[in-house]
């Protein structure tokens, strides 16, 4: 093979393999930060999508169905496992919703990796005539 097949050849498979570093995230972000309903019985749901900063390819994406969902306050808001928020109906008030990336995400595969990393937003039940709730916001 001559030098120029040979430089040809090397340079496929370097390419092929990368630089050689797992894939590994930075940093992410949760939209809405903020939502909530009005008034008690009202189960309408909110979407949250949490987004991952990377390395190794450089890149944001869509992580929502690979983070853990949690409620703060379950007698509030209760979350799915994809990010869907829907009010339990009963109880008003506010609930921190999280999001947990883990060590497959944050430690880019790397099983011996403690990371993990949060994000969170506010999910509020507002009621108009009950002084022991938040009222709606004024706009």
């Amino acid at each position: 093979m001559n030098k120029i097949g040979l430089v040809c050849c090397l340079g496929v498979v370097l390419f092929a393999l990368g630089c050689g570093h797992p894939t590994a995230m930075t940093s992410m972000t949760i939209t809405p930060t903020s939502s909530g309903v009005v008034g008690f019985g009202d189960t309408i749901p909110t979407q949250f999508t949490v987004y991952g900063k990377f390395i190794h390819p450089s890149e944001t994406r869509d992580i929502t169905s690979e983070v853990t969902w949690s409620s703060a306050v379950p007698a509030v808001a209760t979350v799915s496992a994809d990010g869907l928020v829907t009010p339990t109906g009963t109880a008003c008030g506010s609930t921190i919703i999280t999001a947990t990336a883990g060590q497959k995400l944050v430690g880019g595969g790397d099983t011996d990796s403690q990371a993990e990393m949060n994000v969170t937003a506010t999910f509020t039940v507002y009621v108009v005539s009950n002084p022991g709730c938040p009222a709606p916001p004024t706009t």
